[in-house]
């Protein structure tokens, strides 16, 4: 069966008559391609007298924007003004003459180009126009065959799914419960005040970042409130997406080469809409990693010498540099924490974090820099900064709590990062350092989760489904204590002190285990 989006209230109505052989990709509901080709005609070659063929590339084309929106949950709506990179050769694949629609779509205004596209460092970045922007998604009917194909075949990617196929076989099994009652959901009351919330912190983010330049900053009242709504609605829109993926079983299944994360199709689901989600029916819960970034760092004290070819990895770079001083320190830091040789501040980094107080401890410290409440939330925001912004922005508050009362553990975060001086948004398309800490960390995650965990899971229990949530396990009710011990015993073997794992009944919407 096959579902269209109406514009009243954004829900769905099931479409019968049509063959098997046609899919769904999701647009903006004002968008009508046909007409625009009818009024100005696309100089293709191929299929040059075939309106219904042109219309079917434009509309697996554009929709790549949506999808990479909803794929990339990061992605600041603010700041990054809706401007997504699409691959050339992920373009290529789907229609050959690509750049020729991608050129009319242009020129029509139905997608605008990001004019701070360096040649030779990063695919062109685009986003949709301003006519079609911030307005309700609906679903084009492709009957293109060869598309249909292509887009049914979803984005599984062959080493991946080579690599770990259990994992993609239980993925390929999920589904949503209620198609309807889940873009229902995405757009009531609760989830609309979840949206504005993330569409304001974009917002703020983007003025602190850009200052005068912001867009936003000396809006008028009324075209704010414009622009914010129409924000909105693309992370609406992008929730949406990532749910009729999963409902037109178009799957997306891939490790990145740079953190080795697998990226998945249920990762990209809103949490709070993964409640929807079912194996086979069956209702599904979490099993998560409590702070699971700072976790996997009490690793690099306790066990340096598993981690330390994980570090070189990335640090070599340095060696033979400007920064070649940067990794001799690193290494006589990795050998004092081998031998033993911790700072009392440093063991009670560990104790609080493996204890599962780091964040409370965060929040309070916080607080007497200004006096100024802060919730469990904005601490592990903060940390996070520390985390993950690159050393040079000194004044965070969160580091300076940081090198306050654990001024080892920041010194040896802040040399591993030493040369990420520059956010991939501030490098203005040149080639940059990327966080390196950031890499050591989720890669033990996934290598922990995905190699050593799931391995050993389904070598023992090969019925128990698994789905994948970076540094958590979801899988159906009645395997959840199973899959709980059996994380907290490898996890404790690999990072060397045991973790907090919590299932997540409230956040699946179950409340408590029946």
């Amino acid at each position: 069966m096959i579902y269209l989006f109406i514009s009243k209230g954004v829900c769905c109505i099931p479409i019968l008559g049509f063959k098997a052989t046609t899919t769904l990709v999701y647009l903006p509901q004002n968008l009508e391609i046909r007409g625009l080709i009818r009024e100005s005609p696309i100089p293709v070659t191929r299929c040059k007298y075939n309106i219904h063929q042109q219309a079917d590339k434009v509309a697996v084309l554009l929709s790549q924007i949506v999808n990479r929106q909803a794929l990339k949950k990061s992605l600041n709506v603010a700041l990054d003004e809706g401007f997504v990179r699409l691959h050339s050769t992920i373009l290529q694949s789907l229609v050959k003459d690509y750049k020729i629609y991608l050129d009319w779509m242009e020129s029509k205004g139905i997608l605008e180009c990001d004019p701070r596209y360096s040649e030779g460092n990063y695919s062109k970045a685009y986003r949709l126009g301003d006519v079609y922007r911030g307005r309700r998604i609906k679903g084009y009917v492709v009957t293109d065959k060869v598309l249909v194909k292509k887009l049914q075949t979803g984005y599984i990617d062959d080493k991946t799914k080579k690599k770990y196929p259990e994992l993609c076989n239980d993925l390929m099994d999920l589904e949503l419960e209620d198609f309807n009652a889940a873009i229902n959901d995405s757009t009531s009351k609760r989830m609309r005040k979840i949206a504005q919330k993330a569409v304001a912190d974009d917002i703020k983010e983007e003025i602190r970042k850009k200052g005068n330049k912001s867009k936003y900053k000396n809006l008028p009242p009324k075209l704010f409130k414009i622009a914010k709504k129409g924000l909105v609605q693309e992370k609406i829109n992008s929730w949406q997406n990532s749910l009729a993926k999963i409902n037109d079983k178009q799957f997306y299944f891939k490790q990145d080469q740079t953190s080795f994360r697998l990226h998945t199709s249920a990762v990209s689901i809103k949490k709070e809409l993964r409640k929807h989600l079912r194996i086979n029916g069956q209702r599904l819960v979490a099993c998560d990693i409590k702070n699971s970034q700072p976790y996997f760092s009490t690793g690099l004290f306790l066990n340096p010498g598993k981690f330390k070819t994980t570090i070189e990895h990335y640090i070599k770079g340095y060696q033979g540099t400007k920064l070649d001083w940067v990794h001799h320190a690193v290494h006589n830091m990795l050998g004092k924490f081998e031998s033993n040789y911790l700072a009392d501040s440093t063991r009670k980094y560990i104790e609080l974090v493996s204890s599962g107080q780091f964040y409370e401890f965060m929040a309070k410290e916080l607080q007497k820099l200004n006096g100024k409440a802060r919730s469990r939330e904005e601490a592990k925001q903060a940390v996070f900064d520390v985390l993950f912004c690159p050393p040079r922005f000194k004044k965070l508050t969160g580091r300076k709590v940081m090198k306050k009362h654990f001024p080892e553990v920041l010194r040896f975060f802040t040399l591993i990062n030493y040369g990420y001086t520059k956010t991939k948004s501030q490098s203005n398309g040149k080639i940059h350092q990327g966080n390196f800490l950031a890499r050591v960390l989720q890669k033990m995650e996934s290598q922990v989760v995905l190699d050593i965990i799931c391995k050993q899971i389904k070598s023992k229990l090969p019925e128990i489904p698994l789905i994948t949530l970076h540094d958590g396990i979801a899988t159906t009710i009645g395997n959840q204590y199973q899959v709980q011990q059996i994380m907290k015993v490898e996890l404790e073997k690999f990072v060397g002190k045991p973790p907090i794992i919590e299932i997540e009944w409230e956040k699946w919407g179950i409340g408590r285990y029946p």
